[in-house]
């Protein structure tokens, strides 16, 4: 199954990629908005095609589960992919929730509030850690996006901040 999915991505990285250096690269003088789409594609099309060399490399786990008597899998035991639903389901709703309040409270807020959601989700025990990446990333995305690129960013009620 690993090797499937890897094998789809690395087909919808290379679909993006081809569709990303369809737009200009440079537009007078700037960026133009092919520039960050052509980066990521490369990247994802090289990330993915690293992750499904690994899996054809893997000795096969599905086997493995094969062989254990009944109920002894590590998929039973909520190690591996079966133990992971819940968790997926609060992310898709988290960012459900995110894209609602691009616009009701602003990037840089939602982007905090999104953050810090999707950190506790995952990480509950590094509380500090959570708050401060909360904080700054969203921040500097913020920064470099608004100030350094001069892009447009939802404002929401926080007009005062653009």
């Amino acid at each position: 199954m690993a090797k499937a999915f890897s094998g789809a991505f690395l087909a919808f990285a290379v679909a993006y990629t081809l569709f990303a250096f369809g737009l200009p690269f440079m537009a007078v003088g700037r960026i133009g908005p092919g520039f960050f789409p052509q980066i990521l594609g490369v990247t994802l099309i090289v990330i993915s095609a690293y992750s499904l060399v690994q899996d054809f490399r893997e000795p096969a786990r599905e086997s493995a589960d094969d062989d254990a008597p009944d109920g002894a899998s590590g998929d039973a035991a909520g190690e591996g992919s079966g133990g992971y639903g819940r968790a997926v389901a609060l992310m898709i709703l988290v960012t459900v929730v995110f894209v609602v309040m691009l616009n009701v409270v602003g990037a840089l807020v939602a982007m905090v509030l999104f953050m810090f959601a999707v950190l506790y989700l995952l990480n509950r025990e590094g509380m500090v850690m959570n708050v401060v990446l909360s904080v700054l990333l969203p921040v500097s995305v913020y920064l470099m996006f608004d100030v350094w690129l001069n892009t447009t960013l939802p404002q929401g009620m926080f007009t005062f901040l653009g």
